[in-house]
């Protein structure tokens, strides 16, 4: 059932229908959930999660640290039974699934130099979601930063690149493995993401200061380009909304805080509109049933647009700031109406037809997946020793002045936990 959907126009001062749909938005006390969750334990530093609703497994991927090598372990489908632990290469960062060919592909960044800065070759880690084992491992001259699938052409797009230097995407098919054509891009890929509906992918390119960010749209078929869009300052992740049609991209700003999202049209590449949801925007999320975009932002709020036209619906209260490295981690449960947000003191609940919200305090975290049955899986690592506690402002920071450390493989962690919210 579609929920109904609540958007106003925000005109040059306050007026009663404004205050009264914000109000809407913030009805009710937070509430906190204080029971204490069971956890089980994974590898160092959990960095990324997906699920494999086809054969009922959660892969957590573990970044490792100084001591332990990053590995990628397998659940079952109640998220508290670890049934394999994989070995994977130096740094893994990401995941993406292939369901249909029963694949998960995870990027491995390879080692880094004193400044933090990827060095050599990176590779692609590819398992079997059924047994959980790697099946094979694809070498890349550069060091990857994203990666995306798209099921139904069968072809895995991983974007890198030394920092600084030009970047590029390597796409792959998904079954062998062998390298099919690589496109250039920007420097600095951060985020890709395929929209299955339009056969287009999306990477998003932070530049180098003080140029702007780019967005490049590759045809999903051959990886061959489409176009390139430029869009704002240190664009950080992006999702894309196939019912609509649009791509929004976060764009981080500047270390002052400062910050938006660009609302793009996924057809023609056009920058339709670009809105400012609050301070230092880090991630986001859609929920396509309902037709609305949750940003995760540098405040007590998280903001709540229009998937269709990109406006500012208004805000869901959280009662607190939103911390972590990058953060905040967002998943939404479209079918039951609800969107996660993982953070250091809990995991926020939001209902989204409401937007009343509740925070599990026994779920602290850094990354939460969302399965098919309403169960979210939330992670959560020790970051004890990284060295840059300061968000995405120091994100920001580093992009502006410095080059990035891997922030995990600076000290030492203690064994990640991964802990299940059941609906």
């Amino acid at each position: 059932m579609m929920h109904p959907r609540k958007s106003f126009s925000i005109g040059g001062g306050v007026i009663a229908a404004l205050a009264l749909i914000v109000a809407a938005w913030r009805q009710g006390a937070l509430s906190v959930g204080s029971v204490s969750l069971p956890a089980v334990r994974v590898g160092a530093r959990p960095v990324a999660m997906a699920v494999d609703a086809r054969n009922g497994h959660v892969f957590v991927v573990n970044g490792g640290d100084m001591a332990r090598p990053g590995s990628v372990s397998m659940l079952d489908a109640t998220g508290r039974i670890v049934l394999r632990t994989s070995p994977a290469g130096v740094d893994p960062a990401a995941i993406a699934l292939d369901a249909r060919r029963g694949r998960a592909y995870v990027i491995n960044r390879g080692s880094a130099n004193g400044e933090g800065m990827s060095v050599g070759i990176g590779s692609v880690s590819v398992l079997d979601t059924e047994s959980g084992r790697v099946v094979r491992t694809v070498s890349l001259p550069v060091p990857p930063r994203a990666v995306a699938t798209d099921t139904r052409t069968g072809r895995v797009f991983v974007a890198g690149g030394a920092w600084g230097k030009p970047g590029r995407v390597d796409v792959l098919d998904g079954a062998s493995g062998r390298l099919l054509h690589t496109v250039a891009v920007d420097p600095n890929p951060m985020a890709v993401v395929a929209d299955e509906r339009a056969g287009h992918t999306f990477v998003v390119c932070a530049g180098v200061y003080p140029r702007l960010g780019s967005v490049t749209t590759l045809d999903t078929r051959d990886g061959h380009l489409l176009r390139m869009t430029t869009i704002g300052h240190f664009p950080l992740a992006v999702t894309v909304d196939g019912r609509t049609g649009r791509v929004f991209v976060v764009n981080g700003g500047d270390a002052a805080g400062t910050g938006n999202v660009s609302v793009i049209d996924a057809a023609s590449g056009r920058v339709l509109r670009t809105v400012a949801p609050g301070p230092s925007p880090s991630a986001l999320a859609v929920d396509s049933r309902a037709g609305r975009v949750y940003v995760t932002t540098n405040s007590k709020s998280v903001a709540v647009l229009d998937a269709r036209s990109g406006s500012i619906e208004g805000a869901v209260p959280m009662g607190a700031y939103l911390s972590g490295a990058s953060g905040a981690s967002i998943a939404v449960d479209e079918r039951r109406g609800r969107a996660y947000i993982a953070g250091a003191d809990g995991t926020r609940v939001i209902d989204t037809e409401s937007g009343r919200v509740r925070r599990v305090a026994g779920a602290r975290g850094s990354v939460v997946a969302v399965d098919v049955a309403g169960r979210a899986f939330v992670s959560d690592a020790d970051t004890a020793g990284d060295d840059d506690p300061k968000g995405i402002a120091g994100l920001v920071d580093a992009l502006l002045h410095r080059t990035p450390s891997h922030l995990g493989l600076v000290g030492a962690h203690s064994p990640g936990k991964v802990r299940v919210l059941d609906p």
